[in-house]
């Protein structure tokens, strides 16, 4: 989901000036693909790109059909077949050995609400999961045809730690032909609060903002001085750790990092963090610092479940050699993703199996 938040940003602004735009949506994949199902771009007609839907090879052409689908106003679907060596004739030489087709529909700018992006907008603001089900094909006997609907099916609670489950294409039969569907299962964007703004925290805080996750940094030593150190996209709250808990709506897709650089403050914040539902609880320094930390919280009386202890990632990040705060943040952030995703941070060439769990809220709307 947060790779969609500078999409949505730049939809807004045209949306401002009525501009006229294209959403491409990558609908199915088969075999190999640089990105796979649920990949979107926007498309404006002057070439400004938004998003990635391949390494960079296809958007050129994506451009140009977006041009026709904003001269005609009506959808339409458009197949990359990677698999032979002739697409080296045509210039793209990409040697995935896949088939991608993408869905690029015109968004309705002066209607932003009932765009295709009406529904990301409500997921960002209101922090739910849903799924998604987009019909973009049908078959039958008059042949094939691009008809665009989505439905949302939103959960009814706030959102709780859920392990991302891979969106794909599903076709439905029936007797009179099939319909083609893109399901996704959406989650609420990933958001960091940063414990302490000391000088090694902009370095989180800047790594954390180029992956498009929301950053707050709660700072109980607040000043302009301290403040001026990150940039205007961060989300400063000052105030001691119990207040600043109490004025957080902490979810599921909220990781934090405790790296105040003093203890006392340190205990605090753990402390006020500890019962929220949290996936990822870290905490900079060494191992005996972490022991002393949790045997103080023992001693005040903090009942240190199983559960929570699991949740506590102390010393923070992975194992990456380096010190340097550039390199501590990216030691962070990646164990922070591989425990939102589900991973388990293995290397990409290692064997792997499938996390991913069935649809079964969004594929129970799919029966003919």
């Amino acid at each position: 989901m947060n790779e969609l938040l500078p999409l949505l940003s730049r939809a807004r602004e045209i949306a401002d000036t009525r501009s006229p735009a294209v959403l491409g949506t990558v609908v199915e994949v088969e075999g190999s693909a640089y990105r796979r199902e649920g990949a979107r771009i926007l498309v404006e007609p002057a070439g400004r790109l938004t998003g990635v839907v391949s390494g960079g090879c296809l958007e050129r052409d994506v451009a140009a059909h977006a041009a026709d689908v904003l001269a005609t106003r009506a959808p339409r679907l458009i197949t990359y077949d990677l698999r032979s060596p002739d697409e080296a004739l045509w210039g793209l030489g990409l040697g995935c050995g896949g088939t991608i087709t993408l869905l690029l529909e015109p968004l309705d700018t002066g209607s932003p609400e009932s765009s295709p992006l009406g529904v990301f907008e409500r997921l960002v603001a209101d922090r739910r999961a849903a799924d998604l089900v987009t019909k973009f094909r049908t078959r039958g006997p008059d042949g094939e045809r691009v008809v665009v609907e989505n439905t949302a099916v939103f959960a009814t609670a706030p959102c709780s730690f859920e392990t991302p489950v891979a969106p794909r294409s599903v076709d439905v039969s029936a007797p009179s032909g099939s319909t083609s569907y893109l399901v996704e299962r959406l989650l609420p964007p990933a958001r960091l609060l940063i414990c302490g703004a000391e000088r090694d925290a902009p370095s989180l805080a800047r790594l954390a903002r180029e992956l498009s996750w929301e950053v707050i940094v709660a700072d109980p030593k607040a000043s302009a001085e301290r403040d001026a150190r990150f940039d205007g996209g961060v989300r400063i709250l000052p105030g001691r750790p119990d207040a600043v808990a109490r004025g957080l709506t902490l979810d599921g897709r909220t990781v934090a990092v405790v790296m105040t650089h003093s203890y006392l403050d340190d205990v605090e914040f753990v402390a006020a963090l500890w019962s929220a539902p949290l996936p990822y609880l870290g905490l900079l320094g060494p191992p005996a610092r972490r022991d002393r930390l949790i045997a103080d919280l023992a001693m005040q009386g903090l009942q240190l479940e199983t559960a929570a202890l699991a949740r506590l990632r102390a010393p923070a990040g992975l194992a990456l050699g380096g010190r340097s705060p550039e390199v501590v943040a990216l030691a962070i952030l990646a164990e922070a993703q591989a425990v939102l995703a589900g991973a388990s941070a293995r290397p990409l060439g290692a064997p792997s199996s499938s996390l991913a769990t069935p649809l079964d809220s969004a594929l129970e709307t799919l029966a003919p």
